[in-house]
């Protein structure tokens, strides 16, 4: 039982203010709380805040044991193993939220990526996909710098080229067995009927230009091989009922694949090569077709009448001399195919034997040379240099990231079986890409920003900020739609003041805010991003309402 402080009446139970006399309730609670979101990370030697990325303290030097690790990664391998079916994993693997922090985000773009495997559960293999897209997705909301974007990009693309290759792969699988299937069973009476339609209907629909295909001998005996194929297939099953399904199937499948895509084309400008591949296969099928028609089979009386004596000589003369025929010109075609693939693996052998010149100035000077001698080198600035290098093993990439290494390029590293990237002490950053089908390594080296004195612009998306203490800096995008700087000089304490001061300037709405990282949104919808990068640089978005 509860009474007012301020006149000694008994409250109703519940009450925020006493009935009689308007005071307020004591136990009310009005005061607001504030929540810290996120984990502060320091340097266990020194104390200082640590960037994403961060194997050494930039301050005192200390290496950073299981500084990779994401407890994140941790939690969802735990559940991953936990679970008993195969739905279940899947169930994980697609609800699994992915945190906000870019090491997080790099570590589950890896993760997914390296996993996506044909050869797994379908269900496995589609939830792996879909987390490779979600940190995919997330990446481009938090990477908001291009060269940060880059390292998720390129595994993106790794990942949708290798899917587009399985998706091939299993189609063409997907029709074999279809095809390996239906075979056995594909009654007779369907194959005879089905090659009479490729005669008599595919074949007119065909635009066939009857003035010139006289030219064109192999357009005449295609022709007359598929007529002389429908009249002998019902001899053929009426002879001999073993006849070998297969066989007249196959005819009937390649007449109707080649036939109509080739319905409302002048066959004169097709060329000859489809009609030589239909035409032999087609032989080869009419062939076995006569051999079983002559076979005897136990107590058949032998076929009798000079008529029939006739016609059986006939298609046997007919069958050798389109043999001949084809086999004169499938020689001469054979000996071009030859030569034009030998002609072509001598130009792209040619092609990774150039020899490179090394620069011995300019940005390639930070570099170990590379593993062979063999390459060209594509752009060499004092922005950028880069290089592809050919006959690489991937053992030769391992040596050639160590090497870098040793050159100094140890700072916010990250390695994998195929791409390497890190920074060096004089802010130079490098990134290799290794692809093992080609044999080829792409080197690039990008130069530090320059950074110079800039005019905070007084209109536009960058007038709703407050102006930076340091103007020292690089703009790298302005319009009605973003605004984009980096500035340089930043320390934690600077960026923490900037921090206030745009929540000052009214962005607070959803607002998250960590040692190195702010996001929020404005009344009007503007999204701000404030992220503290490495070497003490600031980069600052702001962009405009979405448009509905």
């Amino acid at each position: 039982m509860a009474f007012c402080t301020n006149c000694g009446k008994e409250l109703v139970d519940g009450a925020k203010f006493c009935a009689f006399c308007g005071t307020a309730n004591e136990k009310s609670n009005t005061k607001r709380e504030i929540v810290f979101e996120g984990k502060v990370h320091k340097c266990p030697s020194c104390g200082e805040v640590l960037d994403a990325f961060v194997a050494t303290c930039p301050v005192c030097g200390h290496e950073l044991r299981d500084a990779s690790n994401s407890e994140a990664v941790h939690v969802f391998a735990s559940r991953l193993v936990s679970a008993k079916t195969v739905r279940e994993k899947a169930e994980i693997i697609r609800n699994f939220p992915i945190p906000n922090t870019k090491e997080d985000i790099l570590e589950f773009m890896i993760l997914a990526s390296t996993n996506i495997d044909n050869k797994l559960e379908p269900d496995l293999y589609s939830a792996w996909q879909v987390k490779t897209e979600q940190a995919y997705q997330k990446a481009q909301i938090v990477f908001q710098k291009e060269s940060e974007l880059s390292r998720i990009q390129n595994i993106y693309e790794k990942v949708s080229a290798k899917l587009a290759k399985q998706k091939k792969q299993d189609k063409v699988k997907k029709a074999g067995n279809i095809l390996a299937e239906l075979m056995p069973v594909l009654p007779n009476v369907i194959i005879v009927t089905g090659w009479l339609i490729s005669i008599f209907v595919l074949l007119p629909l065909c635009r066939v230009n009857l003035d010139s295909v006289g030219t064109n001998g192999y357009q005449i005996i295609l022709m007359l091989d598929f007529i002389a194929g429908a009249i002998f297939i019902p001899f053929a099953f009426k002879a001999n009922s073993s006849l070998p399904k297969i066989i007249a199937a196959l005819g009937l499948i390649l007449s109707i694949l080649v036939l109509i895509p080739l319905c409302g084309e002048n066959l004169d400008d097709v060329g000859t090569n489809a009609f030589q591949i239909i035409l032999m296969v087609d032989i080869v099928c009419s062939v076995i077709i006569l051999i079983r028609m002559l076979k005897r089979q136990g107590n058949v009386e032998k076929t009798k009448g000079l008529l029939n004596g006739v016609v059986v000589l006939i298609a046997f003369a007919f069958v050798a001399i389109m043999l001949i025929a084809y086999g004169i010109s499938s020689v001469v075609t054979a000996i071009t195919v030859t030569n034009e693939t030998a002609e072509k693996e001598q130009e792209h052998h040619q092609a990774i034997s150039v020899k490179y010149e090394w620069p011995i100035t300019g940005l390639s000077q930070y570099l170990p040379l590379p593993p062979t001698q063999y390459g060209e080198i594509q752009t060499d600035n004092e922005t950028r240099f880069n290089i592809d290098v050919y006959q690489v093993t991937p053992a030769d990439f391992d040596l050639y990231a160590k090497a870098c290494e040793e050159k100094g390029f140890t700072i916010n590293t990250t390695k994998t079986d195929q791409v390497f990237y890190a920074y060096h002490e004089e802010k130079y950053e490098i990134s290799i890409f290794y692809y093992e089908d080609e044999e080829t390594l792409k080197i690039y080296l990008d130069a530090p920003e320059q950074m110079s004195d800039i005019k905070w612009p007084t209109i536009g998306l960058a007038q709703k900020l407050p102006v930076p203490d340091v103007l020292v800096g690089r703009i790298w995008h302005d319009s009605s739609e973003q605004f984009g700087v980096d500035l340089a000089e930043v320390t934690q304490e600077v960026f923490d003041r900037y921090i206030d001061a745009c929540m000052e300037k009214g962005f607070t709405v959803d607002y998250r805010r960590s040692a190195s990282y702010f996001n929020a949104y404005n009344k009007e919808g503007e999204e701000l991003t404030l992220s503290l990068q490495i070497f003490d640089v600031m980069e600052v978005s702001i962009k405009a309402t979405k448009k509905e």
